[in-house]
This record gives structure tokens, C-alpha cells and sequence, in this order.
């Protein structure tokens, strides 16, 4: 997972990075388009200090609120540095750190934590399996991007996601790439990943403001679910899938550069 965030005399961004697979570096590599936009950005670990090295085949080694947290917490202690901006600190995430950084901009998860309200999220094919029933983010740009051919994340959920945020007046927009599979912006050839756990058409899980889930199947908060409930849920139902499909190609990896680079730039430059 990375961060980025803005110098006090000049802009920077938090951007978090990290995958169910573990990071890793890739042609949309976040450091280098923060250079380029005269921004910095700083790397954050979730799997490192939890001892995972994949999610895969088990994304409930640790919950996806934990990860909305570090993106949290990272912002907060950037934005204690005497060289961080703390109106300009950003978050990006892709697939479940694309999910992370929805949360973190939920105004809900906002307010219960010490860190500053981030300036924006750019948000790579997240799974949004997990939305506010609020879905506010506040002052929060909000930038998605997934491809039409994701079989990890569902994309009609992410439109959904992201649409609801605008409705609850939030800045919010959504780009569905054609042809595009889940992390298309590896020039790497598309392969498949048996072993991946995914259940791209499982219905939402929504949550109450304090973060209660809120089974599918009913309309009232359970405090006592978790996340495991909810993919139990998801794969009794019918939903479960093994194996799902990964990889990009030399046009694609340029073209999701190009947008995540006008959306920092945009986002930076505005809260000057």
C-alpha cells in the first residue's frame, strides 16, 4: 500500500497500493507519476507487520476495515510532519486497497479517527462488496476506474458505489474501461489465478454508521457480524467462484497512468 501526500510548500499524495496478491512494482508505479507531478508519495505495508503475504484464497485474514485503518492512521501521521500539507493528502488503493480507500473517505470512518479529511481517493477496480448505507465522503474527491472484463471486482457494483456517493453530494465519478480486466494496468499478459476466491456478483453488504454490518437478507444493523458472515453468506448462496483473471496490456498500462495522473493533478492543485 502506498501514500501520498502534499509538502507544505508543494504538493504530495497518499497512495495505497497493496492488492489481495502483495504489492509489487508495475508500469503505473505511484512513486513515479507523484514525480512527475511534483508530489510525494510514501509506501505503506498492511501484509508486512500482519505476516500475510497474499489475500487470495483468504481475504479474511485480517478485516477490510483494518485496511480503510492504515490508510487512516498513515494519513494521520503524515499529516503530523511540519513538511506535509494536511489539506493535501490523498489516498490511492487498487482491488482491495482500491476498497480501503473508499471507506477511509466515508465520512463515518473520517470522524472516528485523528487523521485529516483527505483531499481525495483514486480508487483501481475495487471490490465494493462492503458500502455505507451514508455514503458520504464530505470535501473527498473520489476517482474509480475499472475495466468492463474485471471478473474479481463487480463493475456494475463500483458504478453503483460511486453513483451513490454523488447522490449523497459527494464528488465522485467512475470510468469503466473497455476490454480491461482487473489490474489492467500491468503490461503483463492476461493469466488466470485459480486459486483466487471471488464472488464478483454477491450482493452488497451494507453498513450503519458505526460500521455494523447489515446482512443482505435484512434491513437492521448485526453488531456481531464480521466479514467471514458475509462471504459464508456470499458462497452459500451460490455466489462463490475459484479462479478469476489478472493482467493487462502495453495500450492499457498508458492509459490508466494518464488518468490517475490528472486526477492527482487536479486533486493537488485545487487544495492549494
Amino acid at each position: 500500500m502506498r501514500c501520498a501526500a502534499a509538502r507544505r510548500i508543494g504538493p504530495a499524495a497518499i497512495s495505497s497500493k497493496y492488492r489481495s496478491r502483495g504489492g509489487g512494482s508495475r508500469p503505473s508505479d505511484t512513486s513515479g507519476v507523484c514525480q512527475r507531478a511534483r508530489f510525494d508519495a510514501c509506501g505503506l505495508d498492511p501484509f508486512g507487520p500482519r505476516s500475510v503475504t497474499s489475500t487470495v484464497a483468504n481475504q479474511v485474514q485480517y478485516s477490510f476495515a483494518a485496511s480503510a485503518w492504515d490508510v487512516l492512521a498513515a494519513a494521520e501521521a503524515l499529516a503530523a510532519r511540519p513538511d506535509i500539507d494536511p489539506a493535501r493528502v490523498g489516498a490511492q488503493g487498487h482491488s482491495r486497497g482500491g476498497s480501503a480507500v473508499l471507506s477511509a473517505a466515508s465520512v463515518h470512518l473520517a470522524a472516528a479517527s485523528g487523521a485529516p479529511k483527505l483531499a481525495g481517493v483514486y480508487a483501481a477496480y475495487p471490490w465494493s462488496g462492503h458500502q455505507f448505507v451514508d455514503p458520504s465522503v464530505g470535501s473527498t474527491r473520489v476517482r474509480a476506474i475499472i475495466g468492463d472484463q474485471d471478473d474479481w471486482c463487480s463493475p456494475m457494483q463500483v458504478q453503483a458505489h460511486t453513483h451513490a456517493m454523488r447522490l449523497a453530494g459527494g464528488d465522485a465519478t467512475v470510468r469503466i474501461v473497455p476490454d480491461a480486466h482487473h489490474s489492467f494496468d500491468r503490461s503483463t499478459p492476461l493469466e488466470h489465478i485459480p486459486d483466487a476466491a471471488v464472488a464478483p456478483g454477491a450482493p452488497t453488504v451494507y453498513m450503519a454508521d458505526d460500521g455494523a454490518f447489515i446482512p443482505p437478507t435484512s434491513d437492521e444493523p448485526d453488531p456481531s457480524m464480521v466479514d467471514l458472515d458475509g462471504f459464508l453468506y456470499a458462497i452459500n448462496a451460490g455466489y462463490g467462484v475459484r479462479g478469476a483473471h489478472i493482467g493487462g496490456t502495453p495500450e492499457l498500462a498508458p492509459l490508466f497512468t494518464e488518468d490517475m495522473l490528472t486526477f492527482w493533478t487536479a486533486v493537488m492543485s485545487s487544495t492549494r
